[in-house]
């Protein structure tokens, strides 16, 4: 338990056993003790943390061409600006969906409405249809003769009402002069059909 000394293998172009006789390679091997020691392992450890390496390991080092080299990259300008742009009519496209729904679902309702209204239209005249239908030729006469006391005519042989035309006025034009506000006001109301 003497003294230790680093060993480093090289290799070389002799032949080993050209180098060594069998009595060197006793030697060396008596000097080997295997019996080992927590002291003796702390002692090997220690020895072996300080092994430092000399510039030969350089020369050992591959070296690879047309390796690429991570780089942070960076955006340039010119796509910064397709990007910003694809997203904000993106964005505006969305908008503009999302207001043709709501714009839709109104036009629907009223649609709707509509249709409601004309079935009810057309409940009512087919009841008045029907009324029309089950009265006799006197009675039909008495209300054509009725309404004709109302000032809508004389019907004539082929059963048309001749009705003479109104009297209409000219409604004067009068020309009112607003601000730009007024312009804006009513340019969001035709925008927003209100």
């Amino acid at each position: 338990m003497g003294n230790y000394k680093r060993v480093v293998l090289k290799e070389t172009e002799k032949d080993l056993a050209t180098t060594q006789t069998g009595s060197d390679v006793q030697k060396q091997l008596s000097k080997f003790d295997t019996n080992y020691t927590s002291k003796k392992l702390n002692d090997l450890y220690n020895e072996f943390d300080s092994i430092t390496f000399n510039n030969d390991l350089g020369s050992a080092t591959i070296v690879k061409e047309n390796a690429s080299v991570a780089t942070k990259s960076e955006v340039s300008f010119k796509v910064a600006v397709y990007l910003t742009t694809a997203i904000l009519v993106t964005m505006l496209l969305a908008v503009l969906a999302i207001y043709n729904i709501f714009v839709i679902n109104n036009l629907n309702s009223n649609i709707q409405l509509l249709q409601e209204d004309v079935a009810v239209a057309q409940t009512e005249l087919d009841n008045v249809y029907g009324n029309l239908s089950k009265l006799t030729e006197e009675e039909l006469k008495a209300l054509i003769k009725g309404s004709l006391d109302g000032n809508y005519g004389d019907i004539s042989d082929n059963g048309f009402i001749d009705i003479g035309m109104l009297e209409t006025t000219n409604i004067p034009n009068y020309d009112t002069s607003t601000n730009w506000f007024d312009k804006f006001c009513s340019f969001l109301n035709n925008l927003f059909g209100g």
